[in-house]
């Protein structure tokens, strides 16, 4: 069977648009992901360091309430040592 004898669809299937994204595409993709990210973090805030000795709140994984602890030494900038 040749291609003339499959009749008109093959012909339409063949012209249809690419199914890749354009740099259109792609520009209003990054707009769109820049947009989000501003409203996100409208209210966002610095948080404030927690200090050696300080009483925290705390919630394992895997269990529902809140515990308090003690931090006894900070291991990076956002990530501390706390002792129950």
């Amino acid at each position: 069977m040749n291609p003339s004898e499959d009749g008109p669809g093959r012909i339409t299937f063949l012209l249809k648009n690419p199914n890749f994204p354009t740099e259109e595409d792609t520009r209003k993709l990054i707009g769109t992901k820049h947009r989000q990210q501003h409203h996100y973090n409208k209210q966002a805030k610095p948080l404030e360091p927690i200090s050696v000795g300080e009483t925290v709140r705390l919630r394992l994984p895997g269990e529902k309430t809140w515990s308090s602890g003690t931090c006894t030494d900070t291991a990076g900038p956002r990530s501390y040592q706390v002792q129950d």
